[in-house]
């Protein structure tokens, strides 16, 4: 597991926890960090990688 990351999107408060899967594929799950509500699953992405924040935020913003 490579970690958590809270990310604020549009004042509401998301938790994105970052892991390796299968297929050597990494793996981040969104949460309502408030709410605990799951809002999905991103991959191939991983907590240090540049584009995190956006990806984040987009695939927040498409599916809530």
């Amino acid at each position: 597991m490579e970690g958590d990351k809270i990310f604020t999107i549009d004042g509401v408060r998301y938790k994105c926890t970052f892991m390796y899967g299968y297929n050597d594929h990494y793996y981040g799950t969104v949460y309502n960090d408030e709410t605990g509500r799951y809002i999905g699953q991103l991959v191939d992405i991983r907590k240090c990688d540049s584009e995190v924040e956006e990806r984040v935020t987009n695939f927040v913003k498409e599916n809530i």
